[in-house]
């Protein structure tokens, strides 16, 4: 059972001082803060601990007032990224921050990120792509690519487990028996369809519905 974690009146999440625990809410532990600005409300620990909750707001409204761009494209891309590597009750979550993923300290202020970004060929119709799917968002790690670039980047990427064995998919292909007559466009296109693993790797080309 993990160990409670302990929190004292008086310590810092952000612009929050704590001042009591309050009552749970849906099992999580929240307490009374009191923010920098003065406003006093309940906050989760969970969000002042991964940083979704830094403020009442005030710190997000004078944000956007300093850069100017909190309705940016860019921004939301730069949100985004904090919200998977930071924010468990995010969707992507699992595939970022609870497999360690995070960002650079530079990162963390949005002037440098953009400074980046715009150095570095960014534009409306790209997408940011870490070169090493398993290490951080960093300037050394990243880059701006198309959509197109980044669906193909996760087609290949794709492992499936096959007879108790996972590979990547692209492995697959190259060992299945040349009689089937498959290529990588074919069981990937059958998967997509919905088609068993079993089905798409051994049914032969010639001959079957596609």
């Amino acid at each position: 059972m993990p160990r409670k974690i302990k929190v004292n009146k008086g310590d810092r999440y952000g612009r929050w001082t704590i001042i009591k625990e309050v009552e749970k809410l849906v099992g999580s532990r929240r307490f009374l803060c009191k923010c920098d600005c003065g406003t006093v409300k309940e906050v989760s620990l969970t969000h002042m601990r991964n940083g979704r909750s830094k403020s009442c707001g005030c710190y997000k409204k004078k944000k956007v007032t300093k850069h100017g761009e909190g309705h940016s494209r860019l921004y939301q891309i730069w949100c985004d990224i904090k919200q998977r590597c930071l924010n468990e009750s995010c969707d992507s979550y699992k595939n970022y921050g609870d497999r360690g993923i995070t960002f650079c300290k530079e990162w963390s202020e949005f002037k440098n990120f953009r400074k980046w970004a715009l150095s570095n060929g960014y534009k409306n119709n790209l997408t940011i792509e870490r070169i090493d799917v398993n290490s951080n968002y960093s300037p050394s790690n990243c880059k701006w690519i198309t959509k197109s670039e980044q669906s193909m980047n996760r087609r290949n990427s794709i492992e499936i487990t096959y007879k108790n064995k996972t590979k990547p998919l692209k492995e697959w292909v190259a060992i299945l028996p040349d009689e089937l007559n498959l290529n990588y466009n074919t069981i990937f296109s059958r998967l997509d369809r919905g088609w068993s693993i079993e089905k798409a790797f051994e049914t032969p080309l010639k001959g079957c519905s596609q």
